[in-house]
């Protein structure tokens, strides 16, 4: 390995890394109220990615989807458990 690589490796294992996040999400009354005691929802989602399978039943076998809903007004990530099962 290079000087240089080993350089930019360790400068990264000392730097402090941190994250900032300024992002406030608020969500309506209506919402809220409509969702209180719920863990899950149903609603009709326009898929903007899927993988093309599931991971490994090993590691779960779930398939992940993002997209967005109407009914629930937020970009949305619906899983599919158990989508892949043992052979």
């Amino acid at each position: 390995m290079s000087i240089y690589k080993k350089i930019c490796l360790m400068s990264l294992a000392v730097l402090p890394i941190t994250a900032v996040a300024t992002t406030t999400l608020t969500l309506s009354n209506e919402f809220i109220e409509a969702n209180r005691d719920r863990a899950t929802l149903g609603a009709t989602l326009l898929i903007d990615f899927a993988h093309d399978h599931a991971k490994s039943a090993g590691e779960g076998g779930d398939i992940h989807i993002a997209g967005w809903s109407d009914e629930i007004g937020l970009v949305t990530v619906a899983e599919i458990m158990n989508a892949k099962r043992e052979n």
